[in-house]
């Protein structure tokens, strides 16, 4: 379904290691074949992927594969917790209530 588009991988960190080498094994071939067919789908997709939580420390405790950071990591962009910036909570609110009431 992601085929020519972006799909978003939210708290990878949380992987089972099984799923973590069916997705390096995607990245590497960029084909992927359903359960029970014996036709490979070539595939051409952005992957953006979250965490909450290091994933240095992850792969240095074994429970993430090193191999598929380096595949994810291309950009990495740091944001802090909105507690530790108020001063967007305002801006925030301003967008999502002019979202919610525009006329």
């Amino acid at each position: 379904m992601a085929h020519n588009g972006t799909i978003f991988l939210d708290e990878i960190n949380s992987m089972s290691s099984d799923i973590q080498s069916k997705l390096l094994r995607v990245l590497e071939t960029k084909q992927v074949m359903r359960l029970g067919s014996d036709y490979v789908i070539p595939l051409d997709i952005r992957i953006i992927s979250a965490s909450n939580t290091d994933i240095i420390e992850k792969i240095n405790e074994g429970t993430f594969r090193r191999d598929l950071y380096f595949r994810l990591n291309t950009l990495t962009l740091t944001l802090p917790p909105l507690d530790e910036r108020p001063s967007d909570i305002i801006y925030l609110f301003l967008h999502f209530l002019s979202e919610f009431f525009q006329p």
